[in-house]
């Protein structure tokens, strides 16, 4: 009778830790940040970049394991700690905005599907998403 008793436990046991591995491998670490108030949010993120948010919008990042892609909609100042080996980039429906350790500043109009990025200091790269217009480097 015990020995059925430890059976069971230990495939449950078995069963739970599969799914928590499953669970932080499959998004687990997906971090989501909201602002629809009247102020702007200051937000530390895990790379030591710095991101103020602004009334309206939301980023979404994964933890920037392999990469450090930020989806924006809404608008953004983004201050880039520089980081060779992993490009940041800011994601939003019309471009994507690839900082060079930098800081610069995305708005995204999801009404009307437009975007505009503001450099303020260093390189960022504007790819458009849907290849219609040329990229360009700033």
């Amino acid at each position: 009778m015990v020995g059925w008793s430890l059976r069971i436990a230990a495939s449950l046991l078995l069963v739970a830790a599969v799914a928590a591995l499953l669970v932080n491998r499959l998004g687990g670490n997906a971090r989501q940040e909201e602002v629809y108030a009247d102020n702007n949010i200051s937000i530390y993120l895990p790379d030591s970049s710095y991101v103020i948010l602004n009334k309206g919008g939301r980023i979404t990042y994964d933890g920037f394991g392999n990469n450090r892609d930020v989806h924006l909609a809404g608008e953004a100042l983004f201050i880039v700690r520089k980081d060779t080996n992993r490009p940041f980039r800011v994601i939003t429906n019309t471009i994507v905005a690839t900082a060079l350790g930098t800081s610069f500043n995305v708005k995204s109009d999801g009404e009307d599907g437009s975007a505009s990025v503001s450099l303020l200091s260093g390189k960022v790269e504007v790819t458009y998403v849907s290849g219609t217009k040329r990229n360009r480097t700033f």
